[in-house]
């Protein structure tokens, strides 16, 4: 932490310094300030994908799943082919039991090579 403190005094606009202080929160189970450094990072560059999925994660984590979809969505409009984001946000949507939009967000992540989807396809189907 002493390290990435020091590179903020360097450079406090660079939004993968906060990505990587928020992660360093994240596994000392810090997370309220985990998702303050997602926060600034996506106040620094509205357009990083990778702080919108990490944001989603860590609001989830939350029972925030809602507000986690939110993210996720932002994310697929600034990268439609993040396969990752189209599987999580389907497992949000299983979540809440809106098993349409799940299965569309699996077919996505399937379409762009997430092998792992085929049986949350299959799961979706069965309960439509």
């Amino acid at each position: 932490m002493e390290c990435l403190d020091k590179a903020l005094e360097l450079n406090n606009i660079d939004p993968e310094i906060w990505i990587n202080r928020g992660a360093i929160f994240a596994a000392l189970e810090r997370y309220d300030e985990e998702l303050d450094a997602y926060d600034h990072a996506l106040d620094l560059n509205p357009n990083y994908s990778e702080a919108w999925y990490n944001k989603a994660i860590n609001l989830v984590s939350k029972s925030r799943v809602q507000e986690a979809i939110e993210c996720l969505n932002q994310l697929l409009r600034i990268d439609q082919a993040d396969a990752g984001a189209w599987y999580q946000k389907g497992a949000l949507l299983l979540e809440q039991s809106d098993f349409t939009g799940a299965l569309k967000c699996f077919k996505k992540a399937h379409e762009l090579g997430l092998p792992q989807a085929t049986a949350a396809i299959a799961w979706c189907k069965s309960k439509i």
